[in-house]
């Protein structure tokens, strides 16, 4: 009998009170700690859109490491993407709109190393995503405005 409590103990206590334990201290953590903050959920259609509208809502805390961000928040490292990490982050440091007119023309491409048209359809596309998430970023941060020169955000 004695070993049959200590068993029901331990297992109240491993299952009932660690939920309990972990949502008091998510409570404490958003309410007390964080006071409250409104929290905002975004849904994008491909991992590009998610990784550059992060790196445009963490610019101010990233500072001047935007490549390596998006590197690591999408490692492939193809020609396509070498050229569209290095032609996003650039756009994003120097605080230019992530719009693209001349990046999609097919003599620019070219003579950035895209050999083939399956290359260049597959830029323009990682491109348009790029584009996509700044119209979100710009949309959903009505109070800052869009990038400025310098390589930092509006405040």
């Amino acid at each position: 009998m004695f070993i049959a409590s200590l068993v029901a103990s331990w297992a109240y206590h491993r299952l009932v009170l660690a939920w309990g334990k972990e949502s008091v201290e998510r409570h404490i953590l958003v309410a007390d700690i964080l006071g409250g903050p409104r929290i905002e959920r975004y849904r994008f259609g491909t991992r590009t859109a998610t990784a550059v509208f992060t790196v445009l809502v963490l610019r101010p805390v990233i500072g001047h490491d935007i490549e390596s961000r998006l590197h690591a928040l999408l490692p492939t490292n193809t020609p396509v993407w070498e050229l569209w990490h290095a032609t996003v982050a650039e756009r994003i440091y120097w605080g230019q709109p992530v719009r693209f007119q001349v990046e999609y023309e097919w003599e620019w491409q070219k003579m950035r190393g895209l050999l083939s048209m399956e290359e260049s359809s597959l830029f323009r596309e990682l491109l348009q995503d790029a584009e996509a998430a700044y119209a979100a970023f710009l949309e959903h941060r009505p109070g800052h405005g869009a990038l400025k020169g310098s390589g930092h955000l509006s405040s």
